[in-house]
């Protein structure tokens, strides 16, 4: 007999989830971030058994954003989301908790800001990426990301599973195929921008 995938008990009262899906990006747009990103929280809420409000959405697509701009994948409103599992009482500590990210990625070298001259630093592209003097907004930086994993863990407990669905990086100026997940870095992106941006948020 086959059992099927809610046979198994799961105690969804112990799971939580943020769900990132971006396509529509300025500069070489994807085509199915936010699908993948919709099946995984169709699994979440269809087979775990995981109730819709304890599932967090940021997805670009038109017919699937909240009128709220926070439900859009800016580089704001990941980070807040984020921050936000820190503060929700609702979460205890030994919560699973379960952060998907669909979209570009891109990589940065560390040549003149490290010691280590052979290092690069990774990053999450948002869908408001942007380049220039006045309204830069830079990608979300590996460090950036790993201070906040280790920021929550240490106020709800280590049981984070971060799942990426992205391309290996490039440092390069190349150009990407639309169904690879890499984006070049941006011309003015130094890893010190995206330092200073991470510490303004802080």
């Amino acid at each position: 007999m086959v059992q099927s995938p809610r046979s198994h008990h799961v105690d969804t009262s112990q799971f939580w989830a943020i769900l990132i899906g971006i396509d529509s990006y300025e500069c070489n747009p994807l085509r199915s971030c936010v699908r993948d990103a919709l099946m995984v929280e169709r699994y979440l809420t269809e087979d775990v058994g995981m109730p819709k409000h304890r599932i967090q959405c940021l997805f670009d697509s038109k017919e699937h954003a909240s009128s709220d701009n926070y439900h859009i994948p800016t580089r704001v409103n990941i980070i807040q989301t984020l921050i936000g599992l820190m503060n929700n009482a609702e979460i205890q500590n030994g919560d699973n908790i379960i952060i998907y990210f669909s979209g570009h990625r891109s990589g940065y070298s560390t040549a003149g800001y490290c010691s280590n001259m052979n290092d690069s630093i990774e990053a999450l592209c948002p869908i408001n990426r942007t380049e220039g003097n006045s309204s830069h907004i830079p990608d979300i930086s590996d460090r950036e990301i790993n201070t906040i994993l280790q920021n929550i863990s240490h106020a709800k407990g280590h049981h984070i599973t971060f799942l990426l669905d992205c391309s290996h990086t490039v440092t390069d100026t190349g150009v990407p195929d639309q169904g690879v997940h890499t984006l070049p870095p941006l011309s003015n992106g130094s890893p010190k921008q995206m330092f200073d941006v991470a510490d303004e948020n802080s």
